[in-house]
């Protein structure tokens, strides 16, 4: 009788500390606000070199091309594998060469804004950008441009990733 209640008193007191961990471990996953890093942005000194680069020397695969009314390329996306890229624009006189941006995808563009205005940050609404994502940005204490998009079913993201193999 002794051995029993000793056992069932363990298996109570095991029962009691692994629901309490997977609560601990589910509490600390509900910090996150649904993003995940999905590209970086960079200005270029020649896009048609830097592209060349990233897919004819490093391997990557170009994704997709967004251009101007003209039909002059603007930036350039390079996948870098199923779910990241590079996003390449030319440098101008305003836009000096070097890292622009972080990109970070959202699954729900509308909640991961009103969690983040819970939290206290001014989020502009977004707006449609060339791929066909809603997007909008953010500043972080260092003045980095965090760009959050949603890829929707006919954005060109969400293309790329689809077509991914």
């Amino acid at each position: 009788m002794r051995r029993w209640t000793r056992g069932s008193v363990l298996c109570a007191a095991g029962l009691v500390l692994g629901m309490v961990t997977i609560k601990a471990i589910e509490a600390q996953q509900d910090k996150g606000i649904g993003l995940r890093v999905n590209h970086v942005g960079i200005y270029v000194k020649n896009l048609q070199e830097s592209v060349d680069f990233y897919t004819k020397t490093l391997g990557m695969r170009e994704a997709f091309v967004m251009r101007d009314k003209s039909g002059n390329p603007t930036t350039m996306y390079v996948q870098v594998d199923k779910y990241t890229f590079l996003e390449l624009a030319q440098a101008t006189a305003d836009r000096a060469v070097g890292i622009n941006h972080v990109g970070f995808e959202t699954e729900n563009m509308s909640d991961t804004m009103a969690e983040l205005r819970k939290r206290g940050i001014m989020v502009p609404e977004p707006t449609s950008v060339g791929s066909g994502a809603p997007h909008s940005s953010i500043n972080d204490p260092n003045g980095v441009r965090l760009e959050m998009l949603e890829f929707a079913p006919g954005s060109m993201q969400r293309k790329a990733i689809e077509a991914y193999k």
